[in-house]
């Protein structure tokens, strides 16, 4: 998603935007080259409230398209 967003809190030269009723986190989506296992998100993902959506992608094999990964984690 992209929004607009004052660039007030800098760090080290990158702007953030924190989460808050406006502007929640609901899903991860890991890439297909992402090495760091399912649990180890989830325990980064523990804090919030409400549950967030992990989904592992890949690449499609009919098109030039990042899909989500019937396999999940496991491949």
């Amino acid at each position: 998603i992209r929004i607009y967003a004052s660039r007030d809190e800098e760090e080290n030269g990158m702007y953030f935007k924190n989460f808050d009723d406006d502007f929640r986190l609901r899903e991860v989506i890991v890439g297909h080259r992402c090495c760091v296992e399912r649990g180890e998100i989830s325990a980064a993902l523990s804090s919030y409230a409400e549950p967030i959506k992990i989904i592992k992608a890949c690449l499609s094999l009919t098109s030039f398209d990042v899909i989500e990964d019937a396999n999940g984690f496991a491949s």
